[in-house]
């Protein structure tokens, strides 16, 4: 991710004071790492349903993960063992939550069986005690992913207007299904 900001810079591609960092789950976790460890580098961040805590994020798996889990140990590590949590610990973007610099928009499912809410709620709740500049949407009935478009219309929304925000440029202006997006992720039927 680093090399690839370096090449657009230094090719011309990018203006190394507009360059934003995006994404989803893993892309997420990226994105708040890029932007805790390296808080310069970009102009701000969005991370959509990423994990914050490494080591609490494979121990809140369901029991029914379990075939899957040693996977995860191959790639991530395994939290029982001492040595893999301090390592998985040193990753975590909660970890470096204090190091953060410039805007981060966090959105997440309140619905995220895969990467529960506890760990978005534990990274906005570090970053608001360091005064850093967050914003967190939480959209009702959503999983891990955007499928649903009233899910999808919402959060792209949201996040362009943020974009907008950090590195200027146009946003679409208000939409009537923005309306019907927001009621049926926010008010109880």
């Amino acid at each position: 991710m680093l090399d690839s900001v370096g090449w657009a810079i230094e090719t011309g591609i990018a203006d190394p004071k507009r360059i934003a960092v995006m994404g989803w789950s893993y892309g997420g976790y990226a994105s708040l790492l890029g932007l805790t460890t390296t808080p310069q580098t970009f102009a701000c961040g969005v991370s959509l349903g990423g994990p914050t805590d490494l080591p609490s994020l494979i121990e809140s798996f369901p029991a029914s993960w379990s075939v899957d889990l040693s996977m995860w140990h191959d790639f991530v590590g395994d939290p029982a063992i001492p040595e893999d949590r301090k390592e998985m610990t040193l990753r975590s973007p909660l970890t470096h939550a204090q190091a953060l610099e410039r805007p981060v928009l966090i959105v997440q499912g309140a619905s995220d069986v895969r990467v529960r809410r506890e760990q978005a709620e534990r990274m906005v709740k570090a970053l608001r005690s360091y005064s850093k500049p967050v914003q967190y949407i939480v959209i009702p009935e959503m999983g891990h992913s955007m499928g649903y478009w009233m899910h999808r219309l919402e959060v792209l929304r949201r996040t362009e207007g943020f974009l907008h925000t950090c590195l200027g440029g146009r946003a679409s202006r208000f939409h009537p299904y923005d309306a019907v997006a927001w009621a049926w992720n926010h008010i109880k039927r």
